[in-house]
């Protein structure tokens, strides 16, 4: 109860991990119920987008991607007609 994001089952199906706020956290589940609170299994203030963990085959450990907050992009350019740009940077006769 309470929402959260991105869930993930354990590879043994005995437990749903998921990000809530700034962690992650995992519930137990028994014959298809969820057994117990949710427990969190670590802090995570700067990961990377909802899909940016994944569980180890192993069950005892996971990889995270988590970013320096001061290292988010603050502004994006589009580039359009990109070849003509390199020819305009690099000289009319240069080939892409």
């Amino acid at each position: 109860s309470g929402g959260g994001s991105a869930p993930k089952w354990s590879r043994d199906g005995s437990g749903l991990m998921f990000r809530k706020g700034r962690a992650i956290l995992r519930v137990a589940i028994e014959d298809g119920r969820l057994v117990g609170d949710a427990a969190r299994v670590f802090a995570a203030p700067n990961l990377y987008g909802d899909a940016a963990y994944e569980l180890d085959p192993d069950g005892q450990s996971m990889l995270a991607v988590q970013v320096d907050a001061d290292a988010i992009p603050r502004e994006i350019r589009i580039i359009t007609n990109f070849f003509d740009e390199i020819r305009r940077v690099a000289g009319e006769g240069s080939q892409p």
